[in-house]
């Protein structure tokens, strides 16, 4: 890859002289360095841009091509060597049974401590949530139930994710 570097380099460098040695023919005299005319800078400038576009472009793609196999290649490869921690997922909705919605930036925690993307926690927690609602559902109604046994308010926070047939009279 230097080598190639290298070796463009070498080439604008050649066009530079060669575009120097026509200046000076052209002009039928030498040109001493304060002497240099724009018209010379600008032609070696749209040369420079040409060979840049014209060499350069395929090079950059075949580069970038070759860049996103590797990052596929070494994504599928740390895929396959990394293992999903789920545990930490259940043990956070577990903790948080009354509001099993984690924040944009739990999520994000949850997602590094589990070697998930954010996304994925975040499609965890709905499948968890749809397969188990009538689990959750159970233990929201057992906690209004410890809290009317002993003759206690419900706290508002139960009330609000509580199902509505848990707070009706039971003959």
């Amino acid at each position: 890859m230097k080598e190639m570097f290298d070796n463009e380099i070498q080439n604008l460098e050649n066009i530079a002289n060669v575009i120097l040695e026509n200046e000076q023919k052209f002009l039928n005299f030498s040109i001493s360095d304060s002497e240099i005319s724009l018209r010379f800078f600008k032609r070696l400038d749209r040369r420079v841009r040409n060979l840049v576009e014209v060499k350069f472009e395929g090079i950059l793609q075949e580069l970038v091509m070759k860049m996103q196999r590797n990052v596929n290649y070494l994504l599928a490869q740390d895929y396959e060597d990394v293992q999903v921690n789920p545990a930490i997922l259940k043990e956070w909705i577990l903790q948080h049974i009354l509001n099993p919605y984690p924040s944009d930036i739990e999520k994000k925690k949850l997602a590094y401590m589990s070697n998930l993307l954010p996304r994925q926690v975040s499609t965890w927690f709905g499948n968890y949530r749809v397969r188990n609602k009538q689990k959750i559902e159970s233990k929201i109604e057992s906690i209004c139930d410890w809290f009317i046994q002993r003759n206690l308010p419900i706290p508002s926070q139960v009330l609000l994710h509580s199902p509505s047939h848990t707070l009706q009279p039971r003959v």
